[in-house]
C-alpha cells in the first residue's frame, strides 16, 4: 500500500530558513506561528517575492528534519508500506535533501520510484496522504491525514496529526480500518 508523504512542512522544517533568511533581508521579525494562511506573501513586507527565495541554490543546505521524521517513515516502511515522497517544485534541492537526511537511498532522482515531483498530487495514486496543506488533501482521494502547521489550523473535520507519533497512530487506525473493508 502506498502512502504519499509531503516533503516541506511534513519532513523538512523549510519554513524555519525560509523565514530566517527573508526577516534578515527584510528586516522582519515574522514568526511561523504568524502565518495562519497557506499563502505566505500576505504576511511579508515582499509580498510574492517571498516565493523568489525557494529558488536560491542553498535554500536547503541548512534545513533540519522535523523531529521524530525519519524514524516515522522509518516505521511506516516496517509496517509494509512504500512511502512515496510527492512534492512541488524545487526537484534537485529536495531529493538531495531526503538523500542526505537518510530518508531515500543514494540513486538518481529520475531513477527513484519513490520521489515524485508534480504539481497536482491527486494523479500519484496511494491509500494515504500526509500533506500540510489543505488544499491538496482535499484534491486527493486518498485517506487524509493533515500534519499540523500555523497555516492550516482553520481547517476541520479532517485527521490532524500534531507530530510523527501522531501520524504512526493515524497510520495504523486507517490501516486497521481499510483492511476490514
Amino acid at each position: 500500500m502506498n502512502i504519499i508523504v509531503d516533503v516541506d512542512g511534513v519532513v523538512a522544517d523549510l519554513h524555519s530558513v525560509w523565514l530566517a533568511r527573508y526577516n534578515h533581508d527584510w528586516n522582519d521579525c515574522l514568526r511561523i506561528e504568524e502565518i495562519t494562511e497557506w499563502e505566505l506573501y500576505k504576511f511579508v513586507k515582499c509580498g510574492k517575492l517571498i516565493y523568489s527565495y525557494l529558488e536560491l541554490p542553498d535554500l536547503y543546505d541548512t534545513v533540519e528534519p522535523i523531529p521524530g521524521a525519519l524514524k516515522g517513515v522509518e516505521f511506516l516502511r516496517t509496517m509494509g508500506f512504500r512511502v512515496v515522497f510527492v512534492t512541488t517544485g524545487n526537484r534537485d534541492q529536495k531529493f538531495n535533501w531526503l538523500q542526505k537526511h537518510k530518508f531515500l537511498p543514494p540513486t538518481e532522482w529520475k531513477d527513484h520510484p519513490d520521489y515524485v515531483c508534480c504539481k497536482d498530487k491527486s494523479l500519484v495514486r496511494a491509500r494515504i496522504i500526509i500533506d500540510d496543506n489543505v488544499d491538496t488533501l482535499i484534491a486527493h482521494p486518498a485517506w487524509h491525514i493533515l500534519y499540523d502547521q500555523p497555516w492550516n489550523r482553520h481547517a476541520t473535520a479532517i485527521a490532524r496529526a500534531h507530530n510523527w507519533q501522531d501520524v504512526i497512530a493515524k497510520v495504523r487506525y486507517l490501516w486497521a480500518a481499510t483492511a476490514e473493508m
